[in-house]
């Protein structure tokens, strides 16, 4: 019924429009979600007008990038003043930010695997001057001319990492400690969370377990102010579940669901899909 973690294409690693999320939401028997794009609340501006037509609740959400003492993660944010500027604000610093780093990126990734990508390969793939690594890897993948190479095979013909090759090839060369890694100077956690509650907003910690590997380092988040985590994720196995719905419970915290929908980068990834097995009353439904 809920899925409140979805991205469309003001995303810059979204491939669909928040019309045919609005769609495939209706058609995946879903009642409430949220948009919550990357640095950006326009999605779910839309978004809002859009499911009035079709009967679906939407929550006002974003995903905002921010750094808890050293580490990069992604905090969810609903029930937000959309209209505030300084939404504006985070949307234009981080496109500033990964326009400076994007060329950077594939230089390193090149330098690392002694290739050289085709000025042509590079600019097919530009979004407002910035480089998305899963477009560069289904460039990449569509050009047959890198099918040789031991870098990729893993993500093609059947590979071990073909089930989401795109995203793959992000997280296996391009995040966070990998050899093509940049590090964007991301907002401070306290900036961004002081911010939300100053609007009577609700954050919550986005799949824990993707930048959270201490638990010690995510329990000294929470305890600076966190309302939520996404106890229930795509990525998220029945341990993960588990750990994650005792910590939330310890620590009396409300519980979201999200599937972290993308679309064609995350083709196993489905709207309303997110590995839920309790009662759905137990979810925080922002009602």
């Amino acid at each position: 019924m809920y899925d409140f973690h979805i991205h469309s294409n003001y995303s810059l690693d979204g491939t669909y429009c928040v019309e045919d999320l609005i769609k495939m939401a209706k058609n995946n028997n879903c009642t409430t979600i949220a948009i919550t794009d990357h640095n950006c609340v326009k999605g779910c501006i839309r978004a809002i007008e859009c499911g009035k037509q079709y009967g679906i609740k939407v929550i006002k959400g974003i995903e905002i990038d921010c750094v808890y003492n050293g580490i990069d993660f992604h905090l969810l944010a609903y029930n937000i003043n959309v209209e505030d500027e300084y939404f504006t604000f985070i949307e234009n610093y981080y496109l500033r930010q990964n326009e400076l780093n994007t060329l950077k990126q594939v230089r390193l990734f090149e330098k690392y695997f002694n290739v050289e990508f085709s000025d042509d390969m590079l600019e097919s793939v530009l979004v407002k001057n910035i480089i998305v690594p899963e477009d560069l890897c289904a460039a990449i993948i569509k050009s047959h001319l890198y099918d040789e190479c031991d870098w990729l095979k893993p993500y093609i013909n059947g590979g071990f990492r073909s089930d989401n090759s795109n995203v793959n090839f992000y997280w296996d060369y391009f995040s966070q400690g990998k050899v093509a890694y940049v590090k964007n100077i991301n907002i401070g956690f306290d900036e961004i969370l002081n911010f939300i509650h100053s609007q009577n907003g609700l954050a919550f910690i986005a799949h824990p377990l993707l930048n959270f590997k201490d638990d010690q380092d995510l329990i000294k988040c929470i305890k600076s102010g966190i309302d939520g985590i996404e106890v229930y994720s795509s990525y998220h196995n029945d341990s993960a579940i588990n750990k994650y719905l005792d910590i939330a419970k310890n620590y009396n915290l409300k519980i979201t669901c999200g599937s972290d929908f993308h679309g064609e980068h995350k083709p196993t990834i489905k709207i309303g899909v997110h590995n839920i097995n309790m009662k759905i009353n137990d979810i925080y439904s922002f009602d």
